[in-house]
């Protein structure tokens, strides 16, 4: 409900699925949805679908909201509640300390061999080069922004 307020300034759970229903008319959405961008209009209107997941949606998948599976969009939770906890569960939360400290609690486990460095997009091959003849490694978790990768090794 805080984002049907901040977008439309809703107050209640039926104000909010009227407004979707009027957008989801004037889409022209009918009926089982063909597709996630059709699906996203059934569920959260025009208005949001593409203020929040249109853009994020195809730039991830790398394709069209109109040539994904409906299913995908139907995993997020959308609730007419003013409640900002993700699910609707009573043992939910984020850590006391946050996550960065259970992280930072992780890597300095002796049971972890942390290596970072820089990873140059242009040269994807130095990654491989640089773990390839490392035969004690047992497990490789590489974590980078997408968008760097640039679709090199990919």
């Amino acid at each position: 409900m805080n984002t049907f307020y901040q977008m439309w300034g809703v107050k209640t759970p039926e104000e909010a699925a009227a407004k979707i229903e009027e957008q989801k008319a004037k889409a022209g959405v009918s009926g089982i949805p063909k597709n996630l961008e059709e699906q996203a209009i059934s569920l959260i209107g025009t208005d949001i679908y593409h203020k929040l997941i249109k853009g994020y949606t195809e730039k991830q998948w790398g394709r069209k909201a109109t040539e994904l599976p409906s299913f995908i969009i139907r995993r997020l939770p959308v609730r007419y509640t003013f409640d900002n906890n993700y699910f609707n569960h009573c043992y939910q939360g984020v850590p006391v300390d946050g996550y960065t400290a259970i992280f930072d609690k992780m890597l300095d486990s002796d049971l972890i061999d942390s290596d970072l460095f820089d990873f140059s997009p242009t040269d994807p091959l130095r990654l491989q080069a640089h773990y390839i003849f490392q035969p004690e490694i047992s497990f490789l978790t590489f974590l980078t922004v997408y968008d760097t990768l640039n679709n090199k090794i990919l």
